[in-house]
């Protein structure tokens, strides 16, 4: 399980902006930084998430599978947030499913994600 929201922010960063520069400009943190939250998610994870050189970097399978993962948690969890801070009292549910079996609600009264996969098993497939 990821305990390091930031990591996971950071990493979705750089994977979408395609930098690790501008990846950590855009949470305000040094390069060293943004690289060290990489590699201590990978290490969390068990699996290499990016692949780096001198020049370039591209996503492997795993990082690929993780960003629209994370992408679609962060969305919903952005939506959350607008729908909680709005005031709106009326009960809206916002749930999205992927293979295993991942789902998250959204309610006025608040949000919740429930996990029932591991993601280094999600990861290695």
């Amino acid at each position: 399980m990821i305990r390091d929201f930031d990591a996971l922010r950071t990493f979705v960063a750089i994977a979408t902006l395609g930098s690790f520069v501008q990846g950590a400009e855009k949470h305000g943190v040094s390069r060293a930084i943004a690289s060290k939250r990489i590699a201590d998610l990978e290490a969390e994870l068990g699996v290499k998430l990016i692949n780096r050189t001198t020049r370039s970097l591209s996503l492997t399978e795993a990082g690929r599978k993780l960003l629209v993962a994370a992408d679609g948690i962060f969305g919903m969890l952005e939506n959350a947030v607008e729908d909680i801070s709005s005031g709106a009292t009326r009960r809206a549910a916002c749930c999205a499913s992927a293979r295993p079996c991942r789902s998250a609600c959204v309610t006025s009264a608040g949000w919740w994600i429930r996990s029932c996969w591991k993601i280094r098993k999600y990861l290695s497939n």
